[in-house]
């Protein structure tokens, strides 16, 4: 982009195959694009933008219009924050005088590592004075648009009144792995729709597919070109109308007259042996493990076709231990630790785990986006009202532990929980830009036991690639926060994961059918139990409230409880109650054998014993208000108020 040097992503790890304008593609960049199920990164993105603007240099429209990089808007929002240093790293594109502006969106956040699970495009147009957002999976990257926007418009000569933002309507994809594929394909449609080009591409699934062949031709293209050019080093000079494939994708030529780059054949599989244990177990245990269709199994020896267990990796966070080859599986009830053969090795798992789970969530929320798609409701919007009506806010300190790093010290933020994003500000009087969020719907939030930092009531919040400890000035205030997010998170889990888990699970089972069928007799057994247990009459209400169906249960007491008290047992600590959803989670024989020895009625004939001669607590209804809620079960449960 216009002879300024970028921020590089790319990691040295193997050798350069191409360099093309200021991008330079390593062959597992390539291998992404071979691939017809693999996201396209930063980079690949990069050398096509550099393509169009090779291509388009002597067509006089080169200072018309403006391609910025995806390392460029990286280091614009995750490294510089004063709106001043952007401008002034901006100020040679010139951007004033563009009548285009093409800025790829990545919704990836963490300046540690590299990241992010979907593209997006946003065009600037000069003429209408509008910024445009296209994006393949409804408005996934709004808010991710919106933050690039506030720190682009100055650079622009434009103050927040000069200009609208429209959501366009654009073509969707239909899976979890083409949006790099569509801004690129996106930015060549809006190049030609400029320059008044007839007869424009229709963008559909099938022009997807071609579009990311016709990319791979070009890389080709550069990969021959320099091997017949071995004396010019040049590579600004390759793009040659007669012999390179035009943005239009005409001129095509067969792969099989160029050199085609073949797959690396040392890609990890991942399967081997690790050895493994649980948090309550001390010693390791050795088994044969197998990533496989966003569920990770194990067996006892390598060849055996009946694993012992498995977990959904979609509901699991992976927790790295650097320097050591051991990584965790972490959920809200559960922590899996995992020790690879060595650093190496571990680093192999890991990578591929972290690519499953962000896949898995990718597709996820592709499919669920109109359901939680509650931060903006117009095509038109502001910018200043993105975080107003809040479900809870307020000042807490803050560290963030990325897995590999750690901040130093305590940060005070201005923090706001609303609809599925918990976001933290530099303070509350600027609500301009967040410094980061997260999705609470792939989170869990949890207290810290002991103090943490110098720091005593704190709570952590753990997402895919790392946790946030925040601290709160007191106990009270620990746990309304607690709660809120636990709340949250179950709410979403209910209302978006649950027939998501059951159709994978089934899909799996069907799949896999021939070595698993002890899984799927023993799944289907288990199923039939717990139902059964469920339409006993006792069962039928929530142990708590009398609320209708219930379909969490506390597995360490041995009873059935709506959603609403769910949340306040999850509050109690697991000490104290272990909660599970009869839905979402796998049930195993030795906890239904115990529920089907307890249910509600036995167990509130002992904890509920003396309700009905206690003067200072009546039983709660599905109707009551939070607070009576959680005044009575934390009555019950933890002060046994009602016990004889």
């Amino acid at each position: 982009i216009n002879n300024t040097k970028h921020l590089s992503l790319t990691m040295s790890s193997d050798q350069p195959v191409i360099t093309v304008g200021d991008t330079t593609l390593y062959q597992r960049d390539i291998d992404l694009v071979i691939s017809s199920t693999a996201w396209i990164n930063d980079n690949i993105i990069g050398f096509y933008f550099d393509y169009l603007h090779l291509y388009y240099k002597d067509k006089d429209i080169e200072e018309k219009i403006c391609f910025i990089s995806p390392p460029t808007i990286n280091c614009i929002n995750n490294y510089l924050e004063d709106i001043n240093d952007i401008t002034e790293m901006l100020s040679p594109l010139n951007l004033p005088e563009k009548n285009l502006i093409l800025i790829p969106i990545n919704n990836h956040s963490n300046k540690f590592i590299s990241g992010g699970s979907h593209w997006s495009l946003v065009l600037f147009k000069k003429s209408e004075k509008k910024f445009c957002i296209i994006d393949s999976v409804n408005d996934a990257n709004k808010k991710y648009s919106i933050s690039t926007i506030n720190k682009l418009y100055n650079s622009l000569n434009l103050t927040k009144n000069d200009f609208t933002i429209e959501q366009l309507d654009s073509p969707q994809q239909i899976n979890g792995y083409d949006c790099g594929v569509y801004v690129c394909a996106h930015a060549n449609y809006e190049i030609l729709k400029y320059l008044d080009v007839p007869d424009l591409p229709n963008i559909t699934p099938d022009y997807i597919k071609e579009f990311r062949k016709h990319i791979l031709n070009l890389i080709n293209k550069f990969i021959d070109e320099r091997n017949n050019n071995n004396n010019n080093n040049n590579n600004n000079n390759f793009v040659q109308r007669n012999r390179f494939i035009s943005p239009r994708g005409n001129k095509t030529s067969d792969d099989s007259s160029i050199g085609i780059i073949k797959k690396n054949n040392n890609n990890f599989t991942p399967e081997g042996y690790l050895n493994k244990k649980s948090k309550k177990l001390k010693a390791w245990t050795r088994r044969y493990f197998a990533l496989k269709s966003g569920f990770l199994y194990y067996y006892k020896k390598k060849y055996d076709t009946k694993p012992l267990g498995g977990i959904d990796l979609l509901l699991f966070h992976l927790r790295e231990h650097p320097g050591s080859a051991v990584f965790e599986l972490v959920s809200a009830q559960k922590t899996h630790m995992y020790q690879a053969d060595s650093i190496e090795i571990c680093a192999q798992w890991v990578s591929a785990i972290l690519n499953e789970i962000k896949s898995l969530r990718s597709d996820v929320m592709r499919k669920s986006s109109r359901k939680i798609a509650t931060l903006f409701t117009k095509q038109n919007f502001g910018i200043n009202d993105l975080y107003a009506n809040p479900d809870k806010q307020g000042l807490l300190k803050v560290k963030v532990n990325t897995g590999k790093l750690f901040s130093r010290g305590w940060n005070s933020r201005w923090c706001i929980l609303k609809n599925e994003y918990f976001y933290y500000f530099r303070s509350q009087e600027d609500l301009s830009q967040p410094l980061g969020d997260i999705n609470i719907l792939f989170s869990f939030a949890k207290p810290k036991d002991g103090q943490t930092g110098g720091k005593k009531f704190c709570f952590e919040i753990v997402s895919s690639d790392k946790s946030y400890v925040f601290a709160c000035e007191n106990a009270e205030e620990l746990k309304d926060w607690v709660q809120t997010l636990q709340e949250t998170n179950t709410t979403l889990m209910n209302a978006i994961l649950r027939n998501t888990i059951e159709e994978r699970r089934k899909s799996v089972l069907s799949t896999l059918k021939d070595d698993f069928k002890n899984i799927e007799s023993i799944a289907v057994n288990n199923r039939k139990r717990l139902k059964n247990v469920l339409l006993r009459q006792e069962n039928l209400k929530c142990a708590d409230c009398d609320a209708n169906e219930p379909r969490w249960a506390s597995i360490n007491i041995g009873v059935f409880i709506c959603i609403d008290c769910s949340g306040v047992h999850r509050n109690l600590g697991a000490h104290i109650s272990k909660v599970r959803s009869c839905t979402l989670d796998e049930w195993e024989d030795d906890t239904i054998d115990f529920f089907e020895k307890k249910g509600n009625y036995i167990v509130n004939q002992k904890y509920e014993s003396t309700l009905g001669s206690n003067t200072e607590y009546t039983k709660i209804n599905p109707n009551s208000s939070p607070e009576d809620r959680k005044s009575f079960i934390y009555a019950k449960y933890k002060d046994h108020a009602f016990m004889s």
